[in-house]
């Protein structure tokens, strides 16, 4: 007998606790695993929203090239105004001079110059070339002071449709902005842009509702001078 009670019940109770014991182990261990799951979960997520996050970027940071680019390529065309400085050489430099409805423009010594449908780094080049016969080294730098040339159509289902000018490079989304939006019979998705190359008009289709979702975002193109908006 151990304080008026039989052996037998006091090792009872002693199981009993150590049972205890050992439940409230497992469920401290149980809660502890729960935990560790729950933070591995939050941190896989947290790392497929950083890859999400990192894609978006990339994106972001490839359109910028894309619109930096089609700044560079930026053509002269018909009643742009230019500036050209030949270095050292004022009778060939000119402050302004307007390209003709030819497409040419005239300089002494190396006379008529093609210049609609060229950069203005194409233009330098050429008139550095023609000018090595009279000296070794020239320089020239020619600046496109005045766009006159770039211009668009929209027409169709578009509240204000006719022909803009236009002095900046604008995208298919910025151009249906400009116009006034669509009109409420309009069919977005099957919007078409017509481009002349050459001899040749290039249709390109326009997803709209798939450059809203940002599934193609490359469907919202740089427009380029005369280029023609469809939307029906």
């Amino acid at each position: 007998l151990v304080s008026g009670y039989p052996a037998c019940c006091t090792a009872s109770k002693k199981a009993v606790k150590s049972n205890d014991a050992e439940g409230d182990n497992q469920a401290a261990q149980a809660s502890h695993d729960i935990s560790k799951q729950d933070s591995l979960n939050e941190a896989t997520g947290d790392k497929e929203k950083a890859v999400e996050a990192a894609k978006d970027g990339k994106k972001k940071e490839v359109n910028e090239i894309k619109e930096a680019a089609a700044a560079d390529e930026q053509v002269i065309g018909a009643e742009d105004v230019l500036e050209i400085m030949v270095w050292r050489n004022e009778m060939l430099s000119r402050p302004r001079i307007v390209v003709r409805p030819d497409g040419k423009i005239s300089l002494p010594l190396v006379g008529d110059i093609h210049t609609a449908g060229l950069t203005a780094k194409q233009v330098k080049e050429d008139i550095e070339k023609r000018l090595k016969e009279y000296e070794e080294l020239p320089n020239v730098t020619v600046i496109v002071a005045e766009i006159n040339s770039y211009y668009i159509y929209i027409l169709g289902e578009i509240a204000h449709p006719g022909r803009y000018q236009l002095k900046s490079n604008i995208s298919v989304l910025q151009a249906v902005s400009l116009g006034g939006g669509f009109t409420n019979w309009a069919s977005p998705n099957s919007m078409v842009v017509l481009r002349r190359n050459g001899e040749k008009e290039e249709k390109i289709k326009v997803r709209y509702k798939k450059i809203i979702s940002g599934s193609r975002p490359e469907d919202n193109i740089v427009l380029k001078p005369g280029d023609t908006i469809i939307i029906p």
